[in-house]
């Protein structure tokens, strides 16, 4: 009977397992947010950016890994993340990867493109301008 309990936890643990860490990582999904970046730290490659959520209406504010080859413009002219500062207003392109762990679900947002905006006195100016003709 010992001979055949020991070979049945083995088999068991290996299917335990194998469920486990099949499907750990779901595929990457693409998105688009526009909002107003809050956070940037070039030298971690880490920005964040508040939005509006469509399902509830809130300010939702998400944390994205920003690589060293994305593509970022500040104003339609090339920039690097080290150039833009909070209150830029910004769509951002990115891939979410929700994987589990033992700790529980995690998401890793990266960013693959960031298209930044900055109001400059000239522009506030003409907008304020042309609100009041």
């Amino acid at each position: 009977m010992k001979k055949l309990v020991v070979p049945a936890i083995v088999v068991l643990a290996g299917i335990a397992a194998w469920f486990l860490l099949a499907g750990r990582n779901s595929p990457k999904r693409s998105v688009e947010v526009r909002g107003t970046i809050t956070f940037v730290d070039a030298a971690a490659g880490i920005g964040s950016i508040e939005y509006r959520s469509p399902q509830t209406g809130e300010a939702v504010e998400v944390s994205a890994r920003v690589g060293p080859g994305v593509a970022i413009t500040l104003n339609g002219a090339p920039a690097k993340l080290g150039d833009l500062r909070p209150g830029d207003e910004a769509v951002v392109k990115a891939e979410i990867q929700r994987q589990r762990t033992e700790a529980g679900k995690t998401r890793e947002i990266t960013a693959t493109n960031i298209e930044a905006m900055r109001s400059t006195p000239e522009t506030a100016k003409s907008g304020s301008e042309l609100d009041t003709k």
